[in-house]
């Protein structure tokens, strides 16, 4: 049995699949560089918002400053006073931004939503002539939060676009580059490890040699390449998570509305994670099966490769995974008892089929 372990070590590290790891993890490092473009993408697009704020702030101030010098009016003059704050809000919290300041942030944008829906209140702020009006029902529970955030001093929620520890481990899970390129390790890994033994001149002949039952031969390989392709996922992942912690911290404070009460997401996140492992391995073990059935490479990969834009296009959407994760906990554990029982079945039909096999 360590004979053909040994076998089966010597062949996962043959050039063309550390090729096709190599090939992967450069996949997660375009996508990682990509992410962060596109966070400071949208973090210069906030503050161009608040410029164009400030524009129309200072449009305010300075329409109603000709009106008063035309003809004084009380009503007129706190408006005014009122603009002359919301610019100064404003300002503050472009700095802030600036700055990357999470706590200034926090606390200067709760200044400024108060500020504004004072405004709203007071009908200063239109739609025809102000380029952001928010809902006042969405200001308030903006406030609220925000102010639940800074008493707990929960800063993670200042921008949960931010690439974090969290945010690379929510996003490996779902619609995302870094979901896709996983689908595609394992695809590069396990398509052929079967058929390309019947697609050459009979090497299934030396593979079955060994002195061990076809059963035993079949679970020795599928298990090695099983647990070689959730290690490679959970290094990808990890390498992630750190990089986002390196760069933007842990994000692990972020709160989620579930069933109308507010849970950590990180929380979430490591139950959702497991059933994520879990669908891996199923599709791992049903690509084996696959690979044993057809036999022949190039059917293997055309069909795979069907399957699978089939499971990302139409069925789910670009994840392949989004059909069973959920950040509805309610049924986390009959979605783990479904796939754990999935994933002990179909060993069971690739030995039923294997020793039935006809090699002649």
């Amino acid at each position: 049995m360590f004979n053909f372990l040994k076998f089966e070590i010597r062949g996962f590290m043959s050039k063309k699949v550390l090729c096709n790891i190599a090939l992967c993890a450069l996949l997660m490092f375009c996508g990682c560089v990509k992410t962060n473009k596109e966070y400071l993408k949208l973090k210069n697009e906030r503050i161009e918002n608040l410029q164009i704020m400030k524009v129309d702030e200072q449009n305010h101030i300075n329409i109603l400053k000709y009106d008063l010098s035309q003809q004084y009016d009380k009503e007129k003059e706190k408006e005014l006073q009122y603009w002359y704050l919301q610019i100064d809000y404003t300002d503050a919290l472009e700095n802030a931004y600036v700055k990357n300041d999470d706590l200034e942030i926090l606390k200067k944008r709760i200044q400024r939503n108060k500020h504004v829906l004072y405004g709203l209140n007071k009908n200063y702020l239109s739609p025809f002539t102000d380029s952001f009006v928010p809902n006042k029902k969405s200001l308030k529970s903006d406030i609220a939060m925000d102010e639940f955030n800074l008493k707990n001093n929960q800063l993670d929620v200042v921008d949960q676009k931010k690439p974090t520890f969290c945010f690379y481990l929510k996003n490996i899970q779902c619609k995302s580059i870094f979901t896709a390129v996983i689908f595609l390790l394992i695809l590069l890994i396990n398509a052929d490890i079967w058929s390309k033994e019947f697609s050459s001149t009979k090497p299934y002949q030396y593979i079955f040699s060994y002195p061990l039952k076809r059963k035993c031969i079949l679970l020795i390989r599928n298990i090695f390449y099983c647990i070689t392709s959730l290690l490679l996922i959970v290094s990808f992942t990890a390498a992630l998570c750190f990089v986002g912690y390196i760069q933007y911290g842990y994000g692990g404070h972020l709160f989620i509305l579930t069933n109308g009460s507010l849970l950590k997401i990180m929380d979430i996140l490591l139950k959702s994670f497991l059933i994520f492992m879990l669908s891996l391995l199923m599709y791992v073990q049903f690509i084996q099966l696959l690979s044993l059935v057809l036999k022949d490479e190039i059917i293997t990969w055309f069909a795979v490769i069907m399957i699978s834009l089939v499971s990302c296009f139409v069925i789910t959407g670009w994840n392949p995974f989004s059909y069973i994760l959920s950040f509805n906990i309610d049924f986390y554990y009959e979605k783990t008892f479904i796939l754990f029982f999935i994933n002990l079945l179909i060993p069971f039909i690739s030995c039923a089929f294997i020793e039935n096999m006809d090699f002649e």
